[in-house]
């Protein structure tokens, strides 16, 4: 199955709203015939790409770029009035790094949601195991995030 025929699939079972994130193994930020083609149905369907950068960066054994491509992407569709922020992060357990989109209203809510920003993360293979072993349900209740924090501590 090709990867525009999936979107249609997705496409004719979507409401107004939706939003689409993943490895496409199509490279935005060339104009190859692959990605002229999504930019192309994304346009015809109402939907954004919001991931700018590249997502998978490859490096020789000295370090320096071999390739930077932008292949894990986010394909969305909100209201004009949705604020949509995405970053990039490489949390050190993939070649490809880690896409988060935020998005909510313009507008700030009454009360200030307090975010903590982890600068660097470097997980190992006992981390992944770990976080494979105990899954942990978060739930909308102030304390989630407390208990996720908490159950990383043994491990870090």
């Amino acid at each position: 199955m090709r990867i525009i025929d999936l979107m249609n699939w997705v496409i004719q079972r979507s409401r107004n709203n939706l939003v689409v994130g993943g490895d496409f193994n199509i490279n935005v930020l060339e104009n190859t015939t692959s990605s002229v083609k999504l930019r192309n149905w994304c346009s015809e369907h109402g939907l954004t790409q919001v991931i700018k950068d590249p997502t998978r960066v490859v490096k020789d054994k000295s370090g320096s770029i071999v390739s930077s491509t932008c292949i894990d992407l986010c394909l969305v569709r909100l209201p004009t009035l949705m604020n949509i922020r995405s970053e990039i992060t490489d949390i050190g357990i993939s070649d490809h790094f880690c896409i988060s989109i935020t998005f909510g209203n313009r507008h700030k809510s009454k009360r200030e949601k307090k975010l903590i920003k982890v600068k660097r993360w470097r997980f190992t293979l006992d981390h992944l195991k770990h976080a494979r072993d105990n899954p942990i349900v978060l739930d909308e209740t102030a304390d989630s995030h407390r208990r996720f924090v908490n159950s990383m501590v043994p491990i870090l």
